[in-house]
């Protein structure tokens, strides 16, 4: 709608520029959330298809695949140094003595959970459920007599002869082969069943059989003293169109198998039920999981390390996509490293573009490459929103000379949408024998151009574990907040480092003498306006949070220290970072102690404390006005009005003050009259974007509404209520 400025002149303060009212409204904050107090588990078969050639199913305490060899029954053991897997193959078949001709080597089919070999006339069928997998073996003859079925049975579990049933364990726990029956019309009749050398025999006498196909049905399930795994390495990021987290985390299944697993939260930091699932839970070793989102796909990328068998077990770096929204669709296993370089490949972080205009929108993938004991470099990949990479070949952000780097980070976002020049920043140590190291960091552009390397400290002291925050906008430049650790003594360091898109210059903090930080767990995220410092707290289990604000020449806390009751370094990510409202924060940590842990997510508001929103009673008439956004610096506020009917609408704008108005009892105006009023006509919303002035912080305003028209002040005039906000 068209606006009429009555008065042009904005107040000189606060400056606010008018842009159409969005389709979507930004959330009111929420404080921190609780998180679970339990260990994790999911809450319905977990399945995948890996690109192995087998179907893979997870459940609570056992993990399971199904090839064109069998069957593979994977329990959890608590404390197991590798796994003790159980190993099924039909090897014979026989109807009254003689032997019934099956297919031996079928492709398995999967229909929800349940998972179909079609043998001719045997049909084994597996029935999946949280806390069990049930064995089916359909014998479907017209011959008489026993039926006897043999399955092969390779594992290194001992059965245990003393115990009634059949049980496959170790020191660690078992596994309960339950007691086979027959199934005839509504009733379960046990059969006889037997392990020796090797071989499970299954018999079913002629005289059980009755009409029909021959059904027997055992049961298998894990026994152990925990049927939970120890969980790492947790990361978090948002997608701004569905409103949506991924929080991602790492978890042991043996000493020599870990997995990477997901959960989606709404915006608010809710559970969505359903949507906890596996990216990887093959019998090898993965982890380390990293996430960042693309708003423009409304996808997250999940990168990790794994142990790849086709590669001879040397570590590789993989990713998967995952759609925020709709049926969360899982993609599928990409390379990012490149297996013709030698070495392993460890320590993946990935970022995200963090805009949806005009380029290209691609995550970038960074990773240590080891190529020899003491040559140890940078490597990236550019991935498409589909979850492909860019191009064929890796980006060599750090392969000069002959270094030991690793320890490598990248910005969560660009800054596309908020900068002049989008640019992701990687950050890494650099280590010189065992007690000096150095952190260095680069520059990556959208197109993958590399930047100079820039020194962030360079001091005779061992200096470890960096990260680096998304971009705050400052002018023209782009500017990062890089934190380390201090070795000797420990304290907390951090560097802001400004780029146009050329290096512009550094500024060093220690955040342990000016804000008391300790140096351990430091993570920097920002919002685009301001930065925030996770680190480690005093006690056990604490972790705190700053806001810190840039002044140009140095950093001012607005915030904190915030405390999350967690362990584990936590990770941070901001709603900015993926092109979503500036002012609120995800925080990824663990709650509980080991091995009684779960991942856990909070949300943090990134601005300064105080009251934020009121309403003065001003209204005379049915005229309505409703808010949505939050009043911090750099956000957008949205106001509209209702109950206007064929009246004009419109809004009055300054500081707040609710003043009688003489010749209209029953009305009130809500904005000062000794200070600048601005008015807009002829429109029922509008949205104010708050600039990001630190001299803003505190200030106060106040919005009202009003319709011209049928009412009765003023020659027509009635009023809405005011609502007064102050800018955090």
């Amino acid at each position: 709608m068209k606006h009429l400025l009555l008065a042009c002149t904005l107040l000189p303060s606060l400056g606010l520029a008018q842009v159409p009212a969005p389709d979507t409204p930004a959330r009111a904050p929420a404080p921190s959330l609780p998180a679970p107090a339990s260990t994790w588990s999911p809450d319905c078969v977990i399945h995948d298809e890996p690109g192995d050639g087998r179907l893979w199913a997870h459940g609570a305490s056992w993990k399971a695949s199904f090839g064109q060899d069998g069957f593979t029954f994977v329990p959890r053991l608590a404390g197991a140094p590798h796994n003790f897997p159980l190993q099924f193959r039909v090897s014979a078949v026989r109807v009254g003595g003689r032997p019934l001709p099956f297919a031996a080597a079928v492709t398995p089919v999967r229909s929800s959970d349940r998972v179909t070999f079609e043998r001719g006339a045997l049909r084994e069928v597996y029935d999946l459920s949280l806390q069990h997998v049930e064995q089916k073996f359909v014998v479907d003859t017209a011959l008489a007599g026993d039926v006897e079925l043999e399955l092969a049975v390779a594992t290194e579990l001992c059965e245990d002869s003393t115990a009634p049933g059949l049980q496959f364990g170790c020191a660690f726990g078992a596994v309960q082969y339950g007691e086979a029956f027959l199934v005839r019309g509504g009733e379960k009749l046990p059969i006889e069943s037997a392990f020796d050398r090797g071989t499970l025999r299954l018999r079913v006498p002629a005289a059980l059989r009755g009409e029909g196909p021959v059904v027997i049905d055992p049961v298998l399930s894990t026994q152990s003293s925990s049927a939970v795994g120890t969980v790492f390495t947790p990361d978090v990021a948002y997608d701004a169109t569905t409103d949506r987290w991924l929080l991602v985390w790492e978890s042991e299944f043996s000493g020599t198998d870990h997995d990477v697993w997901a959960e989606m939260f709404d915006g608010a930091g809710v559970r969505i039920p359903l949507s906890g699932t596996a990216l990887e839970f093959t019998a090898v070793m993965a982890g380390w999981p990293r996430v960042a989102d693309l708003d423009a796909a409304d996808r997250f990328l999940v990168a990790f390390q794994f142990h790849d068998p086709f590669f001879g077990g040397r570590q590789m770096i993989y990713g998967r996509t995952r759609d925020a929204g709709g049926s969360m669709t899982v993609g599928p296993m990409v390379l990012f490293s490149d297996p013709n370089l030698p070495g392993g490949n460890t320590g993946v972080d990935v970022g995200a573009d963090s805009g949806t205009g005009a380029g290209n929108h691609d995550w970038l993938v960074v990773w240590t490459n080891t190529a020899t004991i003491n040559d140890s470099n940078i490597h990236g990949r550019l991935v498409l929103g589909t979850g492909q990479p860019r191009s064929a070949s890796v980006l060599p952000i750090e392969t000069v000379g002959t270094f030991f780097n690793a320890n490598v980070e990248v910005s969560k976002g660009n800054g596309n949408g908020l900068v002049d020049f989008p640019l992701w920043c990687v950050v890494y140590t650099r280590y010189f024998g065992s007690t000096l190291a150095e952190v260095h960091c680069r520059t990556v552009d959208p197109n993958g151009a590399i930047g100079s390397e820039v020194p962030c400290d360079t001091s005779q002291n061992r200096n470890l574990y960096p990260h680096v925050s998304s971009p705050i906008r400052d002018g023209t430049q782009s500017r990062f907040l890089v934190t380390w650790e201090r070795q000797t003594p420990l304290t907390a360091r951090a560097v802001v480092v400004g780029f146009r898109p050329a290096w512009q210059g550094t500024s060093f903090f220690d955040l342990t003498a000016q804000f008391g930080l300790i140096g351990n767990w430091l993570r920097a995220e920002s919002d685009g306006v301001r930065f925030v410092v996770a680190s480690k707290g005093f006690f056990v289990g604490e972790i705190k949070l700053h806001t810190l604000a840039w002044t140009g020449g140095g950093l001012v806390l607005h915030e904190g220290p915030a405390n999350v009751q967690g362990t584990e370094p936590p990770e941070l990510a901001s709603c900015r970072s993926s092109g979503g409202p500036v002012g609120f924060y995800g925080v990824a940590f663990l709650r509980g102690f080991a091995p009684q842990q779960a991942p856990a997510l909070s949300r943090y508001g990134g601005y300064t404390p105080g009251p934020t929103t009121g309403l003065l009673p001003t209204a005379c008439g049915p005229l309505q006005i409703q808010r949505a956004g939050f009043p911090a610096l750099g956000a957008t506020m949205q106001f509209t009005l209702s109950n206007f009917g064929s009246d004009l609408p419109g809004f009055g704008f300054g500081a707040a003050a609710a003043n009688p108005i003489p010749f209209c009892p029953t009305c009130s105006l809500g904005l000062r009259l000794d200070m600048p009023i601005e008015v807009l006509f002829a429109t029922s919303a509008t949205t104010i974007t708050i600039p990001p002035a630190l001299s803003l912080v505190g200030q106060s305003y106040a919005m009202q509404g009003f319709g011209l028209g049928s009412g009765t002040c003023f020659g027509g005039f009635h009023f809405s209520d005011t609502i007064t906000f102050t800018i955090r």
